[in-house]
């Protein structure tokens, strides 16, 4: 009995000898080199695929501001000087397809009412190239004296 219990002893421990060893086996590749990666849900095959995505048409926005004085020096109730010119709130955007041509004065679409001077206590000025709000009591007395001018010569022509 001995003997049999020494058999199977020996059974196990070649057994456990050679799972151990399969267990701690690598694979390496011949051309490591060789093998690349894919993206997730890419396909495996080289079939190649003639589709050309359609172009979008870029559109360009234009927009127009309405000018109510020439560029003049503003200068603000703490003395800080600005370039810059007197313009409406109201702005005509156009957009058209980028390569056509710009629309032209006699398209472009009219102004309901009269342009809005003051709003909120604000004026819109173009400094730059580009408009800013700014409050009329940051503005010196000279100025809003100016800005009230234009108001009343826009509300009196008809």
């Amino acid at each position: 009995m001995t003997e049999y219990c020494l058999l199977i002893i020996m059974k196990l421990i070649l057994c456990s000898m050679f799972v151990s060893s399969v267990l701690m086996a690598q694979v390496v590749p011949a051309t490591p080199t060789q093998f690349g990666t894919r993206a997730v849900g890419g396909s495996a095959g080289t079939a190649a695929v003639n589709a050309v995505p359609p172009k979008q048409e870029t559109i360009v926005r234009t927009t127009t501001y309405l000018l109510l004085s020439q560029m003049r020096q503003w200068t603000s109730t703490e003395g800080k000087p600005l370039l810059a010119k007197l313009i409406a709130f109201e702005d005509i955007t156009i957009e058209t397809v980028k390569g056509q041509a710009p629309a032209t004065t006699q398209s472009l679409p009219k102004l309901n009412g009269k342009p809005t001077v003051v709003k909120d206590g604000k004026v819109r000025l173009m400094a730059n190239q580009r408009p800013y709000e700014v409050a009329l009591d940051k503005l010196s007395q000279p100025d809003r004296e100016f800005v009230e001018k234009v108001k009343t010569a826009l509300e009196g022509k008809d």
